[in-house]
């Protein structure tokens, strides 16, 4: 059941482009591609025109690799051409459709309701990855301001301090819910804010109407996620291309 609704969320998605070989996707912050079908006999042909493609617009882009992706060596010609190959994940999901999330532990999990909460949220988010967050915080707010479910945060607090972050993002009438930016500071991991805000994300997310979560899982959390039910589909590798 669950590659089934995987299969379909694909099958209806609504990329910007797609041919024969390429779906490219434009999110709130990103820019991606992906295989469409194989590549054999044309593949540095292919990278090379998407290569030209987001330059002429001046915009840094991910080639995401599925370990099904034809040829094998994807990502040692994605690598001879420029890019920078991240950490292998892992696509996981999780059948709403007949899911019920356990009973709340206890844990506070906020969704973000209001411009002043961002502040928590990037406070974490920075400590937690190490980089700049305000990017990324500009799209939560944005989709505040417009009451947009597109980008949903969400925070785990102990008392009044904040210590988990996770975002949730579901389309409009999509069937698929993706949950990003899950991350815990370093001295409350393993206390269960983690676990609680994939919780609270997933009620969400069936409030929302979706029949699947998801996750692109790193091996740090592979494991939690799979002792909460969640079943890995597929590899993948995220290769940043930047001019």
């Amino acid at each position: 059941m669950l590659k089934t609704l995987l299969h379909e969320w694909l099958t209806l998605g609504e990329p910007a482009f797609v041919d024969e070989y390429v779906c490219r996707f434009q999110a709130l912050d990103s820019c991606a591609v992906c295989c469409a079908g194989s590549l054999e006999g044309v593949a540095e042909e292919v990278i090379q025109r998407e290569i030209d493609f987001h330059q002429r617009l001046e915009q840094d882009f991910e080639w995401t690799v599925y370990g099904s992706d034809q040829p094998s060596d994807m990502l040692d010609r994605l690598e001879r051409f420029g890019f920078e190959i991240g950490t292998k994940e892992v696509v996981c999901g999780l059948d709403l459709t007949s899911f019920s999330p356990p009973t709340p532990s206890g844990i506070r999990v906020e969704r973000i309701k209001s411009p002043a909460m961002l502040a928590d949220f990037r406070t974490v988010a920075e400590a937690v990855f190490s980089k700049d967050f305000s990017y990324t915080t500009g799209i939560l707010a944005e989709c505040l301001a417009k009451a947009s479910t597109r980008q949903t945060g969400f925070i785990s607090y102990d008392g009044d301090t904040p210590v988990s972050i996770g975002r949730l993002d579901k389309v409009d009438g999509g069937i698929c819910a993706g949950l990003y930016t899950g991350g815990t500071l370093k001295e409350y991991r393993g206390k269960g804010f983690y676990r609680a805000l994939v919780w609270e994300r997933i009620r969400y997310a069936q409030e929302l109407g979706a029949k699947i979560a998801w996750v692109d899982a790193k091996p740090t959390s592979l494991p939690i996620l799979m002792r909460l039910g969640f079943e890995p589909l597929v590899e993948t590798w995220p290769c940043e291309k930047r001019f």
